[in-house]
C-alpha cells in the first residue's frame, strides 16, 4: 500500500558537484607523436609532441614534468669513398633538442639534424622509457628515425675521375659527379640536372656539352 512507500530527502548541501583530475604522470601510458619521430630531412627541423598521461590513461592537464629526450645519430657525413666501398660510419653524436610546455599536459620538442642517417630518439621519465600504452615488451621508446639528405647543392657537389685531369684523343674519358646536399650528405636519388660544358683551351669557340 502507499503507506509503505517513502521518499528520501537530500541533506543540506546535497547534491554536490566535484571534479576528478588526472593522477600523477606515468611512463607506461605517456606517449609521443609527430613527423619528427617518423622521417626528417637534413637541415629541416623535425617536430613532435609528448603527451603526459596518468596510470589510468587520462591526459594530464598541467605541466611541470621532466622528460629526458636524447637523440643520437651519425657524427659525420659519409664521403664518396665510403659510399663506393660500403664503409660504415661508426662515430655517433648527440643532437641537442628544445622542449616547451604548450598546455594540456603536452610538450613540444624540436630537433634539427645536419647529417643524414639513422637516429635513435629516447624519451624517458625518471630514467625509464615511455611505453605509449603498449606495455614493456612493445614500448615505443626509443624511436628509430631516418634522416634523408636535403636538396642538392652546387657548393658541396663534387666531380672526380681521370676525365677531370687528362684524356687521350679518340679515347673515351670519364668522370663522376657526386651530388651532395648543403651539409655534404650524399644524395640517394637521381634527377638533378648538371650542365657539363667542355671548352677547348686554344679554340674557345669549340665547346662540347
Amino acid at each position: 500500500p502507499s503507506s509503505a512507500f517513502y521518499s528520501a530527502n537530500h541533506v543540506v548541501g546535497s547534491p554536490r558537484s566535484l571534479s576528478v583530475v588526472p593522477g600523477a604522470a606515468d611512463f607506461p601510458n605517456t606517449f609521443a607523436y609527430g613527423p619528427g619521430l617518423e622521417a626528417v630531412t637534413a637541415g629541416i627541423t623535425g617536430k613532435f609532441t609528448i603527451q603526459a598521461r596518468d596510470a589510468q590513461g587520462n591526459n594530464k592537464t598541467s605541466g611541470g614534468y621532466i622528460f629526458d629526450v636524447d637523440i643520437v645519430g651519425p657524427a659525420a657525413s659519409p664521403s664518396a669513398n665510403d659510399e663506393i666501398y660500403g664503409n660504415q660510419q661508426t662515430s655517433l653524436e648527440t643532437i641537442s633538442v628544445t622542449r616547451e610546455y604548450i598546455g594540456s599536459g603536452q610538450y613540444a620538442v624540436a630537433w634539427t639534424p645536419k647529417v643524414a642517417g639513422n637516429y635513435s630518439i629516447s624519451i624517458q621519465m625518471g630514467g625509464t622509457h615511455i611505453y605509449c600504452g603498449l606495455g614493456m615488451s612493445s614500448k615505443c621508446s626509443p624511436y628509430l628515425v631516418g634522416v634523408s639528405p636535403g636538396p642538392t647543392s652546387h657548393e658541396t657537389s663534387i666531380a672526380t675521375g681521370h676525365g677531370m685531369s687528362d684524356a687521350v684523343a679518340g679515347v673515351v674519358s670519364s668522370f663522376t659527379i657526386q651530388a651532395k646536399d648543403t651539409y655534404g650528405n650524399l644524395r640517394l636519388v637521381g634527377g638533378d640536372v648538371f650542365d657539363v660544358m667542355l671548352t677547348h683551351k686554344v679554340d674557345t669557340d669549340t665547346q662540347y656539352r
